[in-house]
């Protein structure tokens, strides 16, 4: 997966990114967790649905569905950086 199949946007708030992919996802949250977690990212919680993380004081939440909310972030470039992180990720 790469950053180019997915469509970004502003939350509502206007401090958050949604990163949702153009076609349909199924994530190993499991396998995902694990990697993630030997990649400097802290797992804050997971669920079936959801991890949470918190990569550099960045919340990050990822969804089985494949959606990525990257929080607190205001600055679009930050935010496609961190889920190209979590992507790299999951390519791997």
């Amino acid at each position: 997966m790469e950053l180019d199949n997915f469509i970004s946007k502003l939350c509502r708030g206007g401090d958050s990114f949604e990163f949702l992919p153009k076609s349909k996802v199924s994530l190993n949250l499991a396998d995902l967790s694990k990697k993630l977690s030997e990649s400097n990212f802290t797992i804050k919680a997971e669920t079936k649905l959801v991890i949470l993380v918190n990569y550099s004081g960045i919340n990050i939440s990822i969804f089985q569905d494949g959606k990525i909310l990257v929080k607190e972030v205001k600055d679009e470039s930050k935010a496609r950086e961190l889920a190209s992180l979590i992507l790299a990720r999951i390519n791997a």
